[in-house]
């Protein structure tokens, strides 16, 4: 099964359709059979898609590559499935692109972005899928929904936590964008890691500019706060026991509209420009969603159960650790390497259809 597994790896780096197991029995002229395939991917044991399994795949290249510069980069995304039979890890879940709920797998995804040898790294260090099995009643429309029994917050202290305690990742900083700006979240990475963090944060919530202001509890708005760019301020915020340090940035749309973003950081002595500068880092990841949905078919099985669902996307993490390993050993991006092996592929069936063509006309 683990050179099945491989196997599977390899199959979903080279497909561009759906990754169906009777695709790859047929790629292999059947010396693998669909039932072995599927049998692999509903395989209930940690043994081969387990945590452990995962970190003894990636960890000789984060050996490699890691240094103290590195950022640990935490995000969500949703790989949509309007069509797929809804359960724990089918469900709804808000998309903060579309502005509603939609119908999806909702993945919390752990990513170690880190400059070697005058490259950039990025890997996917942990992610878990959130998981609704509870189904209650919405007291405000009185319609069923589902609920997980943890939050994403928490999903996110727990991959940190093996992270930077069990896997011993070096990192500069820990960046995320204003959802998961939660102070709970501040402190466990201030107090429990011993690291340092850039958040984005909202514009509604309540600071003070004082430790004194704090336990009067004289509170204002963050947007309401006097604060050009340029200037660094140090707030308080209720139930975070040490000092942050704030930033407004503003910034020009393509349509050129005016935006403001606020950050917050955890480490004293950051000049602005290197606030600003570091911040930016957290869209590394985005481009990491984008490469798992088009390069290597996270979103491309059609896999019915939680479990078989679960491994597809296990394995896709996988091949995302393959595809950035084949990165850094040559000088082709992701889809560079995906758009390499296409040709080839396309070129074969060219051929092919030639001569398909050629004997039919010399039947």
């Amino acid at each position: 099964r683990p050179r099945l597994f491989d196997l599977y790896i390899d199959f979903l780096l080279s497909s561009t359709q759906q990754s169906s197991a009777t695709v790859l029995s047929e790629l292999v002229d059947g010396e693998v059979s669909h039932d072995q395939i599927t049998r692999m991917l509903d395989d209930p044991t940690d043994e081969l898609f387990g945590q452990k399994a995962y970190w003894k795949r990636i960890k000789p290249l984060i050996r490699e590559v890691q240094n103290d510069h590195g950022c640990l980069i935490m995000d969500d995304f949703i790989v949509e499935k309007p069509h797929s039979k809804e359960s724990e890890v089918v469900c709804y879940h808000h998309s903060h692109l579309h502005g509603r709920s939609v119908k999806g797998i909702n993945i919390v995804h752990l990513q170690y972005s880190v400059d070697h040898l005058e490259k950039e790294v990025h890997l996917p260090v942990g992610f878990e899928i959130v998981r609704k099995p509870q189904i209650v009643e919405d007291p405000k429309t009185g319609k069923s929904k589902r609920i997980g029994k943890r939050t994403k917050h928490e999903i996110f202290r727990d991959l940190l936590k093996t992270a930077v305690h069990l896997h011993h990742i070096p990192c500069s900083f820990i960046l995320a964008d204003s959802w998961y700006c939660a102070n709970e979240t501040m402190s466990f990475i201030k107090k429990k890691l011993k690291k340092d963090f850039l958040f984005g944060i909202k514009t509604n919530r309540n600071v003070a500019l004082s430790r004194a202001q704090l336990k009067r509890k004289e509170f204002v708005k963050l947007a309401d706060l006097p604060l050009e760019p340029g200037q660094v301020k140090q707030i308080w915020i209720k139930d975070v026991d040490f000092p942050l340090y704030l930033v407004k940035e503003i910034y020009i749309n393509k349509d050129q509209s005016k935006g403001i973003l606020y950050m917050v950081t955890s480490k004293q002595g950051l000049t602005y420009q290197q606030i600003i500068s570091t911040y930016p880092k957290r869209w590394r990841i985005e481009e990491a969603h984008k490469s798992l949905k088009n390069n290597v078919m996270i979103a491309k099985s059609p896999t019915r159960i939680p479990r078989t669902q679960a491994n597809h996307i296990f394995a896709a993490f996988c091949a995302m650790v393959q595809i950035e390993w084949m990165k850094l050993k040559t000088a082709s991006n992701h889809f560079a390497i995906k758009r390499k092996l296409y040709i080839k592929a396309v070129k074969a069936s060219f051929k092919e259809l030639q001569r398909m063509k050629y004997s039919i006309s010399h039947a």
